[in-house]
């Protein structure tokens, strides 16, 4: 069980008792009871009805939920929860239109042509033709004072023996507005005041990273955001160094 049930003096409502059932089956699921029960922030996403949450705190979240979880079918629960909060389809169902949007955006990257890349290039003072080179990983762990943030693409170059001479990192938010999580605050932070390595929180052999390579060298001069005006579609994205955390 994930909570007690109270005795009230008065009567559940028919869509009360299915929204009841419907969590207390999916308590059945123990990496989806652990995940509510260690982020109390999933617990007021699902009802939507804290007055204090705001469109933008709603956005942030997407980011949150990357980290709660690698179990898929408690990120599939944690999605479908998502949906049925109020709150969220009033805001347009950010959680799934951030991303919506990320997904095209590192999708844009990989495949190293397009307007978006051919901006991504300019931005970073890369030639186009070098930048064609770096490998491009995704929801990379990055460790940070607190914990870890995953990076939502990480652009790497190996010299002739395999190593790692050069990191780019791209954070993609739905808006300019969008805050960074906490983790996202100690991590960019860390890097704009001066830190010149992250180390990998643990190994992604199917993207050919591991905390042998690490720590990867990172430069205040490479850490990116591509943000949207609130929608899914990339040909309106911005690309701008992170010089400041909000």
């Amino acid at each position: 069980m994930c909570f007690a049930v109270l005795i009230l003096p008065f009567k559940f409502s028919i869509r009360l008792v299915c929204t009841l059932t419907k969590f207390l089956d999916d308590c059945d699921n123990s990496a989806f009871r652990e995940a509510v029960n260690n982020n109390p922030i999933l617990a007021e996403a699902f009802v939507g009805h804290k007055n204090n949450w705001t469109k933008a705190d709603y956005e942030a979240l997407a980011d949150d939920l990357n980290l709660v979880t690698t179990d898929t079918k408690t990120q599939e629960l944690i999605s479908n929860w998502m949906d049925r909060s109020g709150k969220i389809i009033n805001f347009g169902n950010v959680v799934k239109l951030g991303n919506s949007l990320s997904k095209k955006i590192v999708a844009a990257i990989k495949s190293k042509k397009g307007k978006l890349f051919d901006d991504l290039a300019k931005e970073t003072g890369i030639p186009l033709d070098q930048l064609k080179n770096y490998d491009v990983l995704t929801e990379v762990p990055l460790e940070t004072t607190g914990g870890f943030m995953k990076a939502d693409a990480v652009l790497i170059k190996r010299n002739v023996l395999g190593k790692i001479d050069d990191v780019i990192i791209i954070e993609n938010k739905l808006s300019q507005g969008t805050q960074f999580t906490i983790r996202q605050k100690e991590g960019f932070s860390a890097i704009i005041n001066g830190q010149k390595e992250m180390k990998i929180k643990y190994n992604l052999p199917k993207q050919n990273l591991t905390v042998a390579d690490g720590p990867l060298r990172i430069s205040k001069d490479k850490i990116f955001k591509i943000a949207d005006g609130g929608t899914d579609n990339i040909s309106n994205v911005t690309i701008n160094k992170i010089t400041k955390v909000n």
